[in-house]
């Protein structure tokens, strides 16, 4: 019986953790400007203090003044190259952090010869967090809890929805919290 309600309380933590918000939309196209201080390497800390997984961040364009990319370079001590496109958003003086996510599905020229391995990145959503500056040598990411805006949910209804509820800290998920400090 004692196996069985440990079971539960496992199942149970599973389901009530997990990744922030994920949207089919972003919440806006870059209302916020890119602080200059973002751009260059960072580190991810873990909750003890040491570092984890190391970063490049460079705006995209100056024209664009919202857009940065996001690079992974260091992963569980594994070289990677994860290079994601964010959008920064502010929305009445806080500042949100969109990050556009990609799924591999099969290359539709794969139909006209090419391998049925072939694999093309194909842009689907975002995940949403809230972006803290601590100082121009430090922030943090909090994820906005994953059951609260519906993925298909527009532009104008995610706006909507955290204009409500910005200072509501149960939005807010402690489990998709980020700290990151510059190398």
């Amino acid at each position: 019986m004692n196996r069985i309600v440990q079971i539960i309380l496992f199942l149970s933590m599973l389901i009530l953790t997990g990744c922030p918000v994920f949207t089919t939309n972003s919440i806006d196209n870059g209302s916020y400007d890119v602080p200059g201080y973002l751009a260059g390497k960072w580190y991810q800390v873990d909750k003890q203090g040491g570092n984890v997984d190391k970063y490049v961040i460079r705006p995209q364009s100056k024209k664009q003044k919202g857009l940065f990319h996001w690079n992974r370079i260091l992963y569980k001590n594994q070289d990677t190259s994860l290079d994601q496109t964010a959008i920064m958003s502010e929305i009445d003086g806080m500042v949100f952090a969109n990050f556009k996510s990609y799924e591999n599905k099969p290359d539709d020229t794969a139909a006209v010869g090419n391998s049925a391995d072939d694999t093309v990145a194909i842009s689907y959503g975002y995940y949403i967090y809230e972006f803290k500056k601590v100082s121009d040598k430090e922030f943090t990411l909090t994820g906005i809890k994953s059951d609260l805006i519906k993925k298909d949910a527009s532009s104008s209804e995610i706006l909507d929805f955290l204009k409500k509820n910005k200072n509501d800290p149960d939005i807010f998920d402690s489990n998709e919290f980020f700290r990151f400090k510059k190398m």
